[in-house]
């Protein structure tokens, strides 16, 4: 009898076969549990981070809805400058609905900060500034308004006491602090105040561009020279005909001259650019209403004049001008040097703030107002070095114009730097 071992073995390896196949059955159906488990699991986290967020944008809302009503209910403290612009805006609503009291031309008035507050154009102080230990007085305080040239300017002045009050730029420049007798500085000379040396501390930021405090006038307005070589600020200081000499080399009086035509189109607005076309703006429209009007000294002067408070230049004036150029003498003036005597001393440009290079910058030669008395085409004019020179009218020049800041311009910030200018409202 013959016995197939085979037989046996082919059974087992089916049997076996039929028990991976079982097995491999319950390991799928483990691993569809637990997928079907990991992703309850994530619908329940999913659940759980939206009623989360949920919780955390109710909370958010009551915050933000608490804040709301806490500053409608809460008085806030402002500062001066806040309250300086809700007197402002004040007194321009209050000129619209009493149109009959807006000044003429070149005239100026003041509103009362009680008649503000009386007639309901801004809140009393004392719930503008809530700080009891400040007191401002709505007797002393008012808002200026001024025709200037038929727009009308709208200067806040506040009266806080020994906490603040609205001072003018004049003042915080002429202050005990800033008077110098000797070395660089700010030197108090017959009730007016001249800047002398290098390194004065007499920047101004008028518009985009910085101007240089001069001198504080008798009548505390300030004179400003352009402080910037813009290079397109450049002409001929004139070019005409000129009879004495037969032909075009210029005629040395400022008031018929191309340069003077030149200051009045940068005045007027926006100048054209030669290398661009593109205009810029040196003065704007607001800065215009915050100039005064000043008598500008045209004289003209010989070589060996030693006067230097524009007593010769002053001989002949030009009324009731908005811009213009330095004179020979007040270029002279701001040197500390002992030996600069004269119109064409070199020593002039020693200790000279006027010297051009604003900072430290690029040098160029500027033009000045005054003409050279011993004949009718050469001016005067400071070189790339600071000394003044004579040359004919009809070269060319840059052009640091000359403007007069009125009285009650008022002090924003700064303290006069290169870094820190004075500021102005």
């Amino acid at each position: 009898m013959n016995i197939n071992f085979n037989t046996g073995k082919k059974v087992e390896r089916i049997e076996e076969e039929e028990i991976n196949e079982v097995e491999e059955v319950e390991d799928d159906d483990e691993q569809a549990v637990k997928k079907k488990q990991q992703k309850k699991h994530n619908a329940e986290l999913k659940k759980q981070l939206i009623r989360f967020m949920g919780i955390v944008a109710v909370l958010l809302i009551l915050f933000f809805i608490v804040m709301l009503l806490l500053s409608l209910t809460t008085k806030r403290n402002r500062s001066f400058t806040d309250v300086e612009k809700i007197m402002k805006e004040a007194g321009e609503k209050y000129m619209d609905a009493h149109s009959e009291y807006l000044p003429e031309e070149g005239d100026v008035i003041d509103i009362p900060a009680t008649n503000l507050i009386n007639e309901e154009y801004m809140k009393d102080f004392q719930e503008l500034i809530t700080d009891e230990n400040i007191t401002c007085n709505s007797g002393t305080s008012y808002v200026t308004v001024e025709n200037s040239a038929g727009k009308y300017v709208y200067s806040p002045y506040l009266d806080c006491g020994d906490s603040y009050v609205t001072t003018e730029l004049y003042k915080v420049v002429a202050s005990d602090d800033n008077i110098v007798t000797s070395g660089y500085g700010l030197y108090a000379i017959n009730g007016a105040y001249v800047f002398k040396g290098d390194n004065v501390n007499n920047y101004v930021k008028l518009g985009d561009y910085l101007w240089q405090i001069v001198r504080i006038n008798n009548d505390n307005t300030i004179t400003l020279v352009f402080a910037e070589g813009i290079r397109d600020l450049q002409s001929s200081w004139d070019d005409r005909f000129n009879t004495d000499k037969g032909y075009e080399i210029g005629i040395n009086s400022y008031q018929n001259s191309r340069v003077r035509e030149k200051l009045e189109t940068i005045f007027k607005g926006k100048y054209q650019r030669e290398r661009d076309s593109r205009e810029i703006t040196v003065i704007s429209d607001t800065n215009k209403a915050k100039l005064a009007a000043f008598d500008m000294c045209v004289g003209k002067r010989s070589h060996e004049d030693t006067s230097k408070n524009n007593e010769t230049e002053c001989i002949e004036k030009m009324q009731n001008q908005y811009v213009g150029l330095l004179t020979a003498s007040e270029y002279m003036n701001a040197s500390l040097d002992v030996n600069c005597t004269n119109t064409l001393s070199e020593s002039c440009q020693n200790y000279n703030y006027l010297k051009s290079g604003i900072n430290g910058g690029d040098k160029y030669k500027f033009c000045l107002a005054t003409g050279d008395s011993s004949n009718t085409y050469d001016v005067y004019g400071v070189t790339e070095d600071g000394n003044i020179e004579v040359k004919h009218a009809i070269n060319s020049c840059y052009i640091r114009p000359v403007v007069h800041l009125k009285e009650n311009v008022y002090y924003k910030s700064g303290k006069g730097t290169y870094e820190k200018p004075y500021k102005i409202k």
